[in-house]
Parts: C-alpha cells; structure tokens; sequence
C-alpha cells in the first residue's frame, strides 16, 4: 500500500499486491527505531538551469523531513560537464539545509556524464575532471572512498575501475566486519541483476562480488521505476538499484522502448539486523509498497534470500486476465500502413511487467508458425488509480503483413520475474497496404575485412557504398529484418542503426528474444542528415550465431 499526500486512497489491486509482496519480507517488532538513515539519489542529470533542479529539492526536501543522516547520489549528476548546474545543486543543498553544523553528510560516486564536455577531458584519464567538479559541487569524498558511519563500512566507487583496487577494498572491508553488510555505492549494477542490468551491467563487478555474501551494493545507471520489483535482487550478494530523477526506458522485445520520466528516491533506514530500503515517488507524493518495504537482513543467507528472482518466479501468482478478455484489432486507414490491438489489462497491473504480443502465420503443415514477437510495458509504473483499463500496442507496421493472409495474435501477460498467465488470442486478416518504394533488399557485409556472422554479443554490416546519399533527408523509410538468431539463454542481443563519427541512430534500439528465434523485426523511421551512413549494428547480446533471411529498406509513400 502507499501512503498518500493530498490524494486519494490507494486502489485495492494495489493494496492486495502489496500483501501479496509482504510475504517476501521477516517480521520485526514494531517501534524499534532505526540507527540512522541515508537518503538515495541516482541520475539526477541536472542542467544548465535551477528547474533542472526541481527533483533533486523535492528528494532533499523528503529527507529532511525523514531526519537523513546521509546523503549518497549514485552518479551522473549532471548530464554534461555543467558549473552553472553545480552551482544550482549546491543551491539547493544550502537552501534545504542552511545550518552546515545540521545537514546531512554527503556522498558522491563519479560516473560518466559528468565528464562530458569538461574541456581538459582525455579519454584514457576518466578521472581528470573529477578534482574540479569536487571543488564546484563541494564533493567530500574521494573517488575510491572508505566511510565509517556508526559502525558500518560504506564504499564508494566510480564508473571505470582499477579491477585490482576494487576487490582489494572489497575484501579487506568485509574481512573486517564479520557478520555486519558492507555498503557499497556504485554507478554501473553488476550484469543479470536488478533491471536493465544486462544491457547496462558489467560482468567484472559481479563476478568480484559473488565472492561476498555480505555486501548490500547501491547502484544507478541503469535508470528505472522504483515501482519495479526487479530493482532489487538477491543472489550470492544483494544489489538494489536507485532509479532515477530523469528519464528511463529499458529493454523490449521486438520495439524501440519509449522513454518516461521519473521522480523516484529511496530512504535507507539501517537497524541493528536489518537495512529497509523505502520507495518515494516524489511527484505523486507517496511511499511506494509501504506495507512491505524492501527488507535486507544478516548475517545474509544465500539458500533464504527473500528476493532471489528464482524463488520469486516460482512463488509468485501469474498475472491473469479478466473473464471474456478479448482483442480487437483497428488498421488507420484503407489503405493501411499500421495496426493497433487492443486487449484488457490484467488483473494484478502493479506487478504485470509487460505483454507478450505474438504474431503466427499458418505454414504448409496447416499449423500456426509464431513469425514476430513483439512487448507492450504494463502500467506498474503508474499509480493504480491512473492505470488503464485497456492497453493497446497501437503502431505494429504493415510490413509484417501480407495482403490477404490471416495471421493469428496471441497476448501474454508476464509478472516481474517471468511468471507467464494464459493467453488470449484472435486471427485476423489484413486489408490492402500502402504501397512503398524498395530501395534496397540483401545481405549486408560484415563492416570490417575478416568479420564472420558468429561473433561475441557485437557486430557491425554494413549496406551497399553510397545507398545513405542517395535518400533524401527527412524521407520516412522502413526497415525490415528477417532474422535466425541462436544466442544464449541468459538474454537476447540489441539492434539499430548508427552512423560513425558521432553515433547517431535514426531510431533507438529493438531488443531480441533469447535462445533460438526465426523472427521478423519492423522499424519505421525518418532519415536523418548525417556525414557518415548507417550501418547496422549488432550490441550487448551473448555469444551467437545469426543468419540475414532479409534485409530490406523501403520509401513509404
């Protein structure tokens, strides 16, 4: 449940999800305080601007009022090298806690965007920007960083590691505190933990802290709502990921993922055998699940752990749709260029992560072939009284299709840890399309002399000399690629297009489905001018094998 500020009362689904979430957690007594508390920011990414600012004074505010001993911003502070935006951050530190003798300490980890554009930058000395923003923002902590509070070790690390100096830290900490956590605030998650960790993890982190049951690792990055229940994750150690106070996206199948705001934070409050982590949307003014806190005890056992993803998945009830769920299906137009389906959302919508939407076709054996496999974002992101009643994947191109030919949709609700409810389904036949323009239909070459097709989670084609040039800026094109992938079962790999120098994409990235698939992917976008053509590029999957069955490039009228 969450606790409201000048809002209505929390819906009833979201309530019983909050029950259901609070069986995870131990019992403790009521009315024991806690030893101190730490307030948590992640991606704060100022600007230029004070209003730029506006999330990180709502989160200060919230922790005066929580009585925070300690604040940590778990990197990217700004999203560039900016003094004007230090200096509106620090304004809001001095505003919110005027009496320096009173306010919070303050922890900082030196991440990535605050190095861009500072202009003494080097490349091989990620660190060399650090010294001034420390000085602008008043940072009092080093980069690689031991703090004691009250009988606990905190850590504090940046983005790029010397791999050596981090275990070395690591290890002599937890030495030192048998049966006590080890605190560890980093920007990048370690790989295949807390959500987006496999697109914007790093294997080396986790491999070195698989090796230390007791660390509690805090980390950003990787962006997100702090309504995800995937955002914190227990293994052989435990890692919970901040959120955000900017943007998020992540990872879906068969689509570019659209991007949202966020307003989020976290209060960590630390007991004597226990850290509870509280979730606040700012913006609503609520605590997130506040029936059932994130609750992390020790000594940590791996064998209990109460967020083990494995143990959630088997535990947890599927999300199921309501009684007579149906879809329905409307094309834009006659012609039609684009189709949206319409379905119900689930029952459970606070723990829906997604919907699986499959696209089957009959082959010559009289059986429905799945060919397109494509997700919607559930609403669990939004308060339960702003939730739809219906969910639509609105935009599925005409370039799936064929004229005539009926195809069989199939939608599957999926919870947080990949418990799958029942489908529902419907055929449908599509009408005549807009007609388009072929550019260009083949194989592209691998972009480097030597390249194969099998390579290790990256890769890089490129099209034809001089295709790019010979596209009118602006014109809206359509990208279709038939794709055999064998790849791992851990996750899937990333494609889009970038230009070089300057990486720029004419659209985001579409994620791929793990393991075996033999599916279509349709992206429609506009060209855009750049110095530099596109190729297409291949990015964060596991070790794989791909075969091109077509890749084609076509003008829509």
């Amino acid at each position: 449940m969450e606790r409201m500020s000048g809002l209505s009362c929390v819906g009833r689904r979201e309530f019983i999800g909050g029950l259901a979430a609070a069986a995870a957690c131990p019992a403790f007594a009521d009315g024991e305080k806690p030893l101190f508390k730490v307030g948590l920011v992640t991606d704060t990414h100022v600007r230029k601007t004070r209003k730029s600012c506006e999330r990180v004074e709502l989160a200060y505010q919230l922790f005066r009022k929580h009585g925070v001993e300690m604040i940590v911003n778990c990197g990217d502070i700004a999203d560039k090298f900016y003094p004007e935006g230090y200096a509106h951050y620090s304004a809001v530190r001095r505003e919110t806690y005027p009496d320096p003798a009173t306010a919070p300490r303050e922890l900082y980890v030196w991440a990535n965007h605050d190095r861009m554009d500072y202009p003494e930058d080097d490349s091989k000395n990620p660190l060399l920007a650090f010294p001034k923003v420390k000085e602008l923002l008043g940072i009092p902590n080093e980069a690689y960083d031991e703090i004691s509070h009250k009988g606990f070790t905190f850590l504090v690390f940046p983005q790029w590691l010397d791999a050596k100096r981090y275990e070395s830290m690591i290890a002599k900490a937890c030495a030192a505190n048998p049966g006590k956590p080890v605190f560890i605030f980093d920007h990048v998650p370690p790989m295949g933990t807390t959500e987006n960790s496999y697109s914007w993890g790093s294997s080396g982190r986790r491999s070195v802290l698989s090796k230390y049951p007791q660390v509690i690792n805090i980390t950003g990055h990787a962006h997100g709502s702090l309504r995800n229940e995937q955002n914190i994750w227990q293994g052989a150690f435990t890692n919970v990921s901040v959120g955000c106070l900017a943007q998020w996206g992540g990872d879906l199948v068969g689509r570019q993922c659209p991007t949202l705001q966020n307003w989020s934070c976290i209060v960590m409050e630390v007991y004597a055998s226990r850290a509870v982590f509280r979730r606040f949307e700012l913006q609503q003014g609520v605590e997130i699940g506040a029936d059932a806190p994130w609750t992390v005890s020790w000594p940590y056992d791996p064998a209990n752990a109460p967020y083990d993803p494995n143990r959630l998945c088997a535990s947890r009830p599927k999300p199921q749709f309501p009684a007579g769920a149906k879809l329905s299906f409307k094309a834009d137009g006659m012609p039609f260029s684009s189709l949206a389906v319409t379905f119900p959302a689930a029952t459970d919508t606070a723990t829906t992560h997604h919907y699986r939407l499959e696209l089957a076709r009959r082959g010559a054996d009289g059986a429905w072939h799945t060919f397109a496999r494509r997700e919607t974002r559930g609403e669990y992101h939004l308060p339960d009284a702003a939730r739809s009643a219906t969910l639509a994947d609105a935009a599925i191109s005409a370039g799936y299709f064929t004229p005539g030919e009926t195809c069989r949709f199939s939608v599957t609700p999926v919870n947080f840890w990949g418990g799958e409810g029942e489908s529902i389904s419907a055929e449908w036949t599509p009408p005549e399309m807009k007609p388009v323009t072929r550019i260009w239909e083949g194989v592209p070459a691998p972009a480097r002399a030597g390249k194969k097709f099998a390579f290790k989670g990256s890769g890089e084609f490129s099209f034809p000399e001089g295709l790019w040039e010979k596209i009118p800026v602006g014109a809206k094109l359509r990208l279709t690629a038939d794709l055999l992938l064998e790849q791992g079962d851990v996750r899937g790999v990333n494609f889009m297009l970038q230009s070089m120098p300057g990486k720029k994409r004419p659209f985001g990235s579409v994620l791929t489905p793990k393991g075996l698939s033999d599916l279509r992917y349709v992206v429609e976008f506009k060209h855009r001018a750049t110095k530099a053509p596109y190729t297409f590029v291949l990015r964060q999957g596991d070790r794989m094998k791909m075969l091109f069955r077509k890749l084609a490039l076509d003008r829509i009228a």
